[in-house]
C-alpha cells in the first residue's frame, strides 16, 4: 500500500468544506453587522479578540489530538460539534439587542473557535493522510481555493441571507451546513479503508515519503519559513484599514470602490489557488516560494501608489495571486519536509500565526495611527515586507539549497 497512491473522492471533502466555510463567512458578517449596529465598533474588536483566544489556549493540544486519532476524524468531529453549537444558538439567541444576548454571542464565538482551533491544523494536515506524492500539493491547493472562494462569496451570501432570514436563519444555515460537511467527511472516511489511513500515515518508509527531502537541517528551514510567514501576515494586515481608507479618500468615497478592491484581492487569491489545483510545481518548490513572496511584497508596494481604482484593484489582484501561490507552496513544504507525525504541530503554528497576526497587527496599526497616517504605515509595511522577503533568500539558500 505504501507504494501506491491512495485514490480518494476528494470532491466529497471539497463539497463539505465549501458548505462549512461558506456558512462560517455568512454568519461572521451577520454577527459583526449586528454587534457594530447595536453596541458599536469597540465590541466588534472584542468579538475578534474573543474569537482569537481559543487558538492560543488550545495551541499545545490540537497537534496531540490530531496525532492520536488522525486529521480526518478531527475534521469530522469538529464539524459536527459546531453543528450542535449553532443549533443550540438558534434556540437561545434572537436579535442580540441586549447585553445578555451579547454575552451569549461572545460565548458562542469562543466555543465555535475552540473547534476551529482543532479543525484548522487538521484540515491542512489531512492531505498527507489521504494522498501521496504530487497529489498532496493539488489537494492542498484545492482546499485553499475553497477558502478563497468562500471569502468572496461568503459576505455577499451572508448579507442576502441575513436580510431574508435574520440571525436565526443564519444559525440554522450554519448548523445545517456543518452537519452536511461532517457527513461528507464521514463518506470520505468510509471510502478509505482504515488500513489505508494507518498504512499511509504511520508505515510509509521515510525514504519514500520524503522524496528527495533533506534528512537534516529541516528544523532551521521550517523555522525560517514560519518567521517569514509571520512577517507576511503581520505586514499585510494593514490592508484591512488601507482599502477602506483609500476608497474613502482617493477613489470617489463610494462603497463600490471598496467592493472593487476587495473583489480584486479575493479573485486573485482564488486564481492562485486554482492554478496549483491543476498544475503542480514538481521541483524547486522553495525557489518558487521565494519568488512568489517577493511578488507579494512588490505588488503590495505598488498598490500604495496606485493612481486610480483600476490600478489599485489590479495590483491587489496580482498580490492575491502571489499570496495564493505562495501560501500553498509554503503549506506543501510544511507537509512534505518534516516527518508525518510532526506535521500537525507545524500546522498548529501556522494556525496560531494566521489567527493572531491580524488582530495584533491592527492593534499596532491603531497605536501608530496616533502619530502617522495609515498611508505612511502602509508604505512602511510594504518596504519592511520587501526587505524580509528578499532577505529570506539567505536562510532558504543555506538550509534548503537542494530545493532552490
Amino acid at each position: 500500500m505504501a507504494n501506491s497512491q491512495i485514490k480518494s473522492p476528494d470532491w466529497i471533502l471539497l463539497v463539505g468544506q465549501l458548505l462549512a466555510q461558506l456558512s462560517d463567512k455568512m454568519l461572521s458578517i451577520g454577527l459583526i453587522w449586528i454587534i457594530a449596529k447595536n453596541f458599536g465598533d469597540t465590541w466588534v474588536t472584542w468579538y475578534l479578540v474573543v474569537g482569537g483566544i481559543p487558538h492560543l489556549i488550545f495551541f499545545s493540544l490540537n497537534a496531540k489530538l490530531i496525532q492520536k486519532i488522525g486529521a480526518l476524524k478531527v475534521v469530522i468531529a469538529t464539524d459536527w460539534i459546531r453543528a450542535i453549537i449553532y443549533f443550540v444558538a438558534s434556540l437561545l439567541i434572537s436579535n442580540v439587542e441586549h447585553k445578555s444576548e451579547l454575552v451569549q454571542v461572545m460565548s458562542l464565538i469562543f466555543a465555535s473557535n475552540a473547534m476551529a482551533a482543532f479543525f484548522n491544523p487538521a484540515i491542512f494536515s489531512l492531505p498527507i493522510e489521504i494522498a501521496t506524492g504530487l497529489s498532496v500539493q493539488k489537494l492542498t491547493a484545492r482546499l485553499s481555493a475553497i477558502t478563497s472562494i468562500t471569502t468572496v462569496l461568503g459576505p455577499i451570501s451572508g448579507i442576502f441571507c441575513f436580510q431574508s432570514f435574520g440571525l436565526h436563519g443564519l444559525f440554522i444555515f450554519a448548523a445545517t451546513f456543518y452537519l452536511l460537511s461532517g457527513i461528507c467527511g464521514w463518506i470520505l472516511k468510509a471510502n478509505l479503508s482504515s488500513q489505508a489511513l494507518v498504512d499511509h500515515n504511520l508505515s510509509t518508509p521515510e525514504s519514500e515519503h520524503h522524496d528527495s527531502m533533506m534528512p537534516l537541517k529541516i528544523s532551521p528551514l521550517i523555522t525560517s519559513m514560519l518567521l517569514v510567514f509571520l512577517f507576511m501576515n503581520l505586514l499585510t494586515s494593514p490592508l484591512q484599514i488601507l482599502m477602506p481608507s483609500m476608497a474613502r479618500l482617493q477613489f470617489s468615497g463610494s462603497f463600490n470602490s471598496l467592493a472593487a478592491m476587495e473583489s480584486g484581492l479575493g479573485i486573485g487569491i482564488t486564481i492562485g489557488g486554482l492554478a496549483l489545483s491543476f498544475y503542480t510545481i514538481k521541483s524547486k518548490n522553495l525557489l518558487f516560494t521565494w519568488l512568489f513572496l517577493v511578488g507579494v511584497s512588490l505588488s503590495f508596494f505598488a498598490f500604495q501608489f496606485s493612481p486610480n481604482l483600476f490600478f489599485a484593484a489590479g495590483f491587489l489582484a496580482l498580490l492575491g495571486i502571489f499570496v495564493g501561490l505562495g501560501n500553498i507552496l509554503i503549506l506543501n513544504i510544511f507537509q512534505s519536509q518534516p516527518r508525518p507525525e510532526t506535521v500537525p504541530k507545524i500546522m498548529s503554528y501556522v494556525n496560531l500565526i494566521s489567527s493572531a497576526a491580524v488582530p495584533l497587527s491592527l492593534i499596532m496599526a491603531g497605536f501608530l495611527q496616533t502619530k502617522f497616517s495609515i498611508n505612511q504605515i502602509g508604505v512602511a509595511c510594504a518596504i519592511l515586507l520587501l526587505i524580509v522577503c528578499i532577505s529570506s533568500w539567505v536562510p532558504f539558500r543555506h538550509w534548503g539549497k537542494e530545493f532552490m
